[in-house]
C-alpha cells in the first residue's frame, strides 16, 4: 500500500524543483538565489540546477555598490511574492551587520528573462 504522505511530499517535491519557466515566468519558490553582474545582467538560480538570466536595462549597478561599504553586503529583493517574470521590479538593499534594517538603495526592473541550464 502507498502511504499518502509520501504521494503528497513528492507531489510538493516536484511542483517545486519542476520546469520553472513557461512563457517567461518563475515561480518565487523556485528561487534559491539572486546575482548581479557589473555588465546589467541578473542571474537566477533555480533549485532545479537552471539559471535564469535578465537584464537591468538603464540600471547603474555600480552606482549601488558604491553606495555600501563593501560589496558583500548587497542584497537583492523581489517585488512579487508569487511569480518573477518581464518587467518585475527587484530592489538593491543594503545588508551591513551595523545597521538595524535593511536599507533600499536603488531598484531596477527586468527584462528579457530565459533561461540557462547547467552542464
Amino acid at each position: 500500500m502507498v502511504n499518502p504522505i509520501g504521494i503528497v511530499a513528492m507531489l510538493t517535491l516536484l511542483l517545486a524543483s519542476g520546469t520553472a519557466l513557461a512563457d517567461n515566468h518563475v515561480p518565487i519558490r523556485a528561487v534559491s538565489d539572486i546575482k548581479v553582474t557589473n555588465t546589467n545582467k541578473v542571474h537566477f538560480e533555480l533549485r532545479n540546477g537552471s539559471t535564469v538570466v535578465g537584464n537591468l536595462p538603464n540600471c547603474d549597478v555600480m552606482s549601488f555598490i558604491n553606495q555600501i561599504d563593501d560589496p558583500k553586503y548587497l542584497g537583492l529583493y523581489s517585488h512579487s511574492t508569487t511569480v518573477l517574470k518581464d518587467n518585475s521590479k527587484i530592489t538593491f538593499l543594503d545588508l551591513n551587520e551595523r545597521r538595524l534594517r535593511k536599507r533600499a538603495i536603488g531598484s531596477c526592473r527586468v527584462s528579457d528573462l530565459k533561461e540557462t541550464t547547467h552542464g
